[in-house]
């Protein structure tokens, strides 16, 4: 027999069925709480894309940058969904909190290469490490360093590219089509 176990800690796995709850009472209850349908759209969308690209078990700079932004879209899509099952419209999710025009656009271009060197230097080294630090960080997090590469890559990139995403639809609204 071989021995199969699956290395993610108790963290992911206990926030994402926090998430899960949250998020689906929402949706059986059909009520749009702003805060609990993003928290939990975006820890479910991380989990996701990591078990997704954890299963494939290639550790590369293309499968980083497509696991954050496949979290990415599934963070829209469940947001969406929860949106059209609300009995009562939710009114507009993005709210424009009238930041500057510049600021905007640095939200959206300076993660990019933050984003691709990280990804880049995160799958080039050995993510191994020894001692109580490290044994005490496996039992929360995971002792997979597949799993937990790909799930914080994801928690830092998918925020990253969410932002970038919700600046590019303030500046489209805030320029009327002509």
């Amino acid at each position: 027999m071989s021995d199969i176990r699956l290395g993610i800690g108790c963290y992911p796995i206990l926030i994402t069925i926090v998430a899960s709850y949250i998020y689906l009472k929402s949706i059986l209850e059909k009520k749009f709480n702003r805060q609990e349908i993003i928290f939990s759209s975006l820890i479910m969308s991380i989990f996701l894309a990591s078990i997704i690209y954890y299963l494939n078990g290639t550790v590369s700079t293309q499968h980083f940058v497509a696991s954050q932004v496949m979290a990415t879209v599934f963070f829209f899509l469940l947001v969406q969904m929860a949106m059209s099952n609300a009995a009562v419209n939710p009114g507009p999710v993005l709210l424009d909190g009238g930041a500057r025009h510049t600021t905007l656009a640095a939200i959206v271009l300076l993660p990019a290469p933050a984003l691709l060197i990280g990804d880049y230097v995160m799958a080039h080294i050995s993510p191994r490490c020894t001692g109580a630090k490290c044994a005490a960080f496996e039992f929360i997090f995971g002792s997979d360093e597949i799993f937990t590469v790909f799930y914080w890559l994801n928690t830092i990139g998918s925020v990253l590219l969410i932002s970038g995403v919700v600046s590019i639809i303030i500046l489209t609204r805030r320029f009327p089509n002509k």
